[in-house]
């Protein structure tokens, strides 16, 4: 790996600082709307139970292809709720090379308070290693919450459209 002059590394710092804060942004947008689309779905899912339990008939009581289109909405809603709340898990593992302390699942790894204190001590003298790698697996992180979303959105969106469907 070539090495940076000192003010092309502090703008490389500057950079890599910069990134880890939006992603942690990200992070926190991609959780908040996890949230946001399990709250709502229970809710419509809440409403669509309790319209039934009400005593109007339940769509797919009689057999034939109203039936199905209930359980496939169930098995939908089922999966948006799943995918949601996978978005919303921490994953508390950190990035590959636990020695550049850059998130708390590397000090959880390595245990052992004298080599945690060695770690932060070389971190300290150069911290883009470890911005480096935090930048990475905040990333990563990013992309897996966003993709769980994503497919919880969608199932639910589907569990919604079959409901319809079925009660029309």
């Amino acid at each position: 790996m070539k090495t940076l002059p000192v003010a092309d590394r502090d703008a490389v710092v500057r950079l890599a600082e910069r990134l880890v804060s939006e992603t942690r942004d990200e992070v926190r947008r991609a959780d908040a709307k996890a949230a946001q689309w399990g709250a709502a779905f229970g809710a419509g899912a809440v409403a669509v139970l309790a319209s039934w339990q009400a005593g109007m008939p339940w769509p797919g009581e009689h057999g034939g292809p109203v039936a199905w289109l209930v359980r496939g909405a169930c098995g939908f809603a089922v999966a948006a709720v799943v995918a949601l709340t996978l978005a919303l898990i921490p994953r508390t593992g950190g990035g590959a090379d636990p020695r550049h302390l850059a998130y708390f699942g590397h000090v959880h790894r390595i245990g052992d308070p004298d080599f945690v204190r060695q770690y932060l001590a070389d971190s300290a003298v150069d911290t883009l290693p470890a911005l480096v790698t935090q930048l990475c697996w905040l990333s990563r992180l990013a992309v897996i919450k966003y993709r769980y979303a994503r497919l919880g959105i969608l199932c639910g969106a589907a569990a919604g459209v079959l409901v319809l469907i079925a009660l029309f």
